[in-house]
């Protein structure tokens, strides 16, 4: 894969979550993705996710994984050339913290979704339910965002940011194309299909049949 640093799409995260299931495997460890998820937690928060190789709702530090079973979308990824720090976005006074908390439930309710189920644009607007409290402190911090912001609503879509930035997203309407070769703001840029599981999530074991994570 090739992620940009500073984008927040977790590309570390996902590089330190192959290489825990890599050497997991070569070295005939055979921990469970439990145990390869401990792990992984204390070299980061979004190690977890990756290693759980199925689409998921997080909640807790990112140790708490509640697999979800999702339609495949195509979507629109750009990112300006800065990048932004998650340290001062946190650090902000202007970052709001008494938001109404997201919960799983009324993520489920809204979608209402199986996954044999097409996009239409009703799903995708259940899609996107719910907010980024980070961007608008991310933008004030970083304008360029906010101009990428801005490109891609030109464009016809309704994007926000990835996590704690710098690069946004748009999930794309079924059946809508869009040229990203002339957006001013934009340093890199691409159009995605969703992937529903991690390419190497067979090489977890279910259970362990190894030691224990001490």
């Amino acid at each position: 894969k090739h992620v940009p640093t500073q984008a927040g799409m977790g590309g570390g995260s996902s590089d330190a979550a192959t290489t825990l299931m890599a050497l997991n495997r070569m070295w005939n460890v055979n921990l469970s993705a439990q145990q390869l998820m401990e792990l992984g937690l204390q070299l980061g928060a979004d190690v977890p996710f990756f290693i759980g190789g199925h689409s998921a709702w997080v909640e807790g530090v990112g140790e708490k994984l509640t697999p979800l079973s999702l339609p495949q979308f195509d979507c629109v990824i750009a990112k300006p050339l800065a990048g932004v720090s998650t340290p001062a976005i946190f650090g902000d006074s202007s970052l709001k913290r008494d938001v109404t908390r997201a919960t799983i439930s009324g993520f489920v309710k809204q979608l209402n979704l199986s996954a044999n189920q097409c996009l239409t644009h009703q799903t995708m607007a259940s899609l996107q339910w719910g907010c980024n409290v980070m961007q608008d402190v991310a933008v004030k911090i970083e304008p360029s965002i906010g101009q990428c912001l801005q490109d891609l609503r030109d464009l016809g879509l309704e994007p926000r940011m990835t996590g704690s930035g710098s690069a946004v997203f748009a999930l794309l309407p079924p059946g809508k194309t869009v040229s990203l070769s002339s957006l001013p703001s934009v340093h890199w840029s691409g159009c995605f299909q969703s992937l529903a599981v991690h390419p190497l999530a067979h090489w977890v074991p279910a259970s362990s049949g190894g030691s224990s994570v001490c």
